[in-house]
């Protein structure tokens, strides 16, 4: 009858959907006959789905670190500016290698250098594993701002802590209760290295976890100004 309310039910099964934070817009259209007629309706949802890279490095979007002969790809800041790939070396610091601090043990990006090497905000999702009393990172900052950091276990619980670094130079290297990692004694413009005897860091800070459970994905700040090289579950000490 004519102004008469119909109720149907569609099961919407998506291909394969990618790792990232995508927003998707689900679109039908419904043709229906009366006796007076043919006629269309049509409508619309967005869907946002947040699926978990497998990994941080998997996740990166920015670069941060650059070669002081080819210093124009990097992005830390919005001026250009980037850590030296020469100064992390004279640091102890290389592609891949392992950066210890405040008993927690990383692995140092092994990107190329000139390439994505750190994750700048999205609010992403990524898998992390293991067990243990902190969530420990590596990042530093072209701002100065905290974000909330949600953890989810393997039982489907959360732990939801805020996470801030310290400007990478010139701030108080203990802000927001992070401390020192990784010390520089320049950085590059895109112009080259520069600002000799200023110090450009990278820090450790951690949130706590439950101990007694097993960490299954994080999601990361949304905030672009922080910025995240590494990961890792702390043991309990």
């Amino acid at each position: 009858m004519a102004g008469d309310a119909v109720t149907a039910t569609f099961q919407v099964i998506p291909g394969a959907i990618p790792a990232a934070k995508v927003t998707f817009s689900l679109d039908a259209t419904a043709g229906y006959t009366s006796k007076n007629g043919s006629a269309t309706a049509a409508g619309s949802q967005t869907v946002i789905s947040n699926t978990p890279y497998p990994n941080l490095a998997a996740s990166f979007n920015n670069v941060a670190i650059t070669d002081e002969a080819d210093p124009t790809k990097g992005h830390f800041d919005r001026d250009g500016d980037s850590y030296s790939a020469q100064a992390l070396a004279t640091a102890g610091v290389t592609p891949g290698g392992t950066v210890t601090s405040n008993g927690a043990s990383f692995t140092w990006p092994s990107s190329a250098v000139g390439t994505n090497d750190n994750v700048a905000g999205s609010g992403v999702l990524v898998k992390v594993s293991g067990s243990g009393a902190k969530l420990a990172f590596l990042g530093a900052e072209a701002g100065f701002d905290t974000d909330s950091i949600t953890v989810t276990y393997t039982d489907g619980t959360t732990t939801t802590g805020s996470l801030g670094f310290p400007n990478w130079c010139c701030s108080d290297p203990h802000a927001y209760g992070a401390s020192p990692a990784i010390t520089t004694d320049h950085r590059n413009t895109p112009s080259g290295p520069a600002n000799f005897g200023t110090s450009y860091q990278v820090f450790y800070n951690s949130i706590p976890l439950d101990a007694s459970k097993t960490v299954a994905t994080v999601t990361l700040p949304a905030k672009q100004s922080i910025h995240l090289f590494a990961v890792a579950v702390q043991p309990t000490t």
